[in-house]
């Protein structure tokens, strides 16, 4: 079973993206700040990461920089959730290290979808 862990400080967003994933037959493991993902990117080793654009501290473009920096994680996909009025920041995205931006609109697709494609470029089988 592919594993995505999802970083994110809002408890609404949380609940519902874990909810979106776990149907679609994924583990999703959580951490409520950019550090604690950080450090469960590390010794969990997911395949694939969805982190809040806006988080206390670093923010998801710091924990895409740090997480290709890193020798464990280097080549972990990334992708950043942010309001879908930030999508022209796509290209400082990537220069930072994440695949792609995931626009934050509640609706399912929109956060399944760039979880499939991340996780088909790295190899790793969708679902169950």
């Amino acid at each position: 079973m592919a594993r995505v862990l999802l970083i994110d400080d809002c408890p609404d967003f949380g609940a519902w993206a874990r909810s979106t994933l776990e149907s679609e037959g994924l583990e999703v493991i959580e951490a409520r700040d950019a550090l604690a993902g950080l450090q469960r990117a590390v010794e969990d080793r997911p395949d694939c990461v969805v982190v809040a654009g806006a988080l206390p501290g670093l923010d998801g473009l710091d924990v895409a920089a740090r997480i290709a920096e890193e020798p464990t994680t280097a080549g972990l996909p990334v992708l950043i959730a942010c309001d879908p009025a930030e999508a022209t920041l796509r290209g400082v995205a990537r220069a930072a290290g994440a695949q792609d931006l995931l626009p934050r609109t509640g609706r399912a697709a929109d956060l399944t979808e760039p979880v499939r494609d991340a996780l088909w470029t790295a190899g790793v089988a969708w679902g169950a």
